[in-house]
């Protein structure tokens, strides 16, 4: 059989990569799948035919950087597979196509190409009972909830010679309000004399615990208005939450949503002052 030198496979592959590592938008779910099952097929083949002509298959990456041992460790005679065992993760991330590692990360990228469209064509057209769901279940503040509030009032009606009664819990309960993010589950004092909450009292008209709340229901009514546009049913809720991301993009997509909560006063004084929240 004639010879297949390295740099001959490294350009298919090269090849097989242009035509192949594009998103799968647009293409239906068969056309991804067949897509896919070809790209494998078109590896398998060059590989062997690699074997075939050569003996042996693309050599692996290999470790290029200096290894520090430590004191007393014992430096036994690496093996075949050390100085592969030993490559640096960002060198993976986007191997050599003249690798094996190459041709594996190949397949490995198609293949997440193929799992995000099935997982578009679900999101897609996922009903608007569906959504609501998950979006009760996204929770991003819980600090102080009405049953803690519950667990509170009971505790403090069952100490010993305690007056309280459940009049007394109406009363108290209508001393606070629930925050009017999707995705908090706090109430705040409205009222002065609180009995269990000791922060800063709230305009009578105000709806939400912090500014970064409101902040942050600002962006889920923008996120809402964007998918109502390109699914059958919008969300409020961040892409992230319901969609498989890089974890570069992910955290990306939280410093943008998010603010530490040990910032959250700062940043409540910052943007509101003393106006209504």
């Amino acid at each position: 059989m004639r010879g297949y030198s390295k740099a001959a496979f490294g350009r298919r592959m090269d090849q097989m990569a242009r035509l192949n590592n594009r998103s799968h938008k647009g293409l239906t779910i068969e056309e991804s799948q067949l897509k896919y099952d070809e790209l494998v097929k078109q590896v398998d083949e060059e590989l062997e035919r690699y074997f075939d002509a050569n003996g042996y298959y693309p050599e692996r990456m290999r470790a290029t950087h200096p290894v520090a041992y430590t004191e007393g460790f014992n430096k036994e005679k690496p093996s075949d597979m050390s100085p592969s065992a030993n490559v640096l993760e960002g060198n993976l991330q986007r191997p050599p196509l003249t690798t094996l590692e190459g041709a594996t990360w190949l397949i490995d990228y198609n293949a997440m190409q193929l799992l995000a469209r099935y997982e578009d064509f679900e999101i897609e057209s996922r009903s608007a009972k569906e959504w609501r769901m998950l979006e009760r279940e996204y929770v991003k503040r819980a600090d102080y909830t009405i049953m803690d509030f519950y667990d509170d009032f009971r505790t403090a009606m069952e100490v010993p010679g305690s007056a309280l009664t459940w009049v007394d819990y109406r009363r108290e309960r209508k001393k606070l309000r629930k925050c009017k993010c999707k995705f908090c589950l706090n109430y705040f004092p409205i009222e002065e004399g609180s009995m269990f909450i000791r922060k800063r009292v709230r305009r009578s008209d105000s709806l939400y615990c912090t500014a970064g709340c409101k902040q942050m229901q600002m962006d889920a009514n923008k996120e809402f208005r964007r998918t109502s546009e390109i699914y059958e049913n919008g969300t409020y809720l961040p892409v992230y939450a319901y969609k498989t991301t890089t974890e570069d993009h992910e955290r990306r997509e939280m410093e943008k949503w998010e603010i530490p909560i040990e910032n959250m006063d700062d940043y409540e004084d910052e943007k509101v002052g003393k106006s209504a929240i």
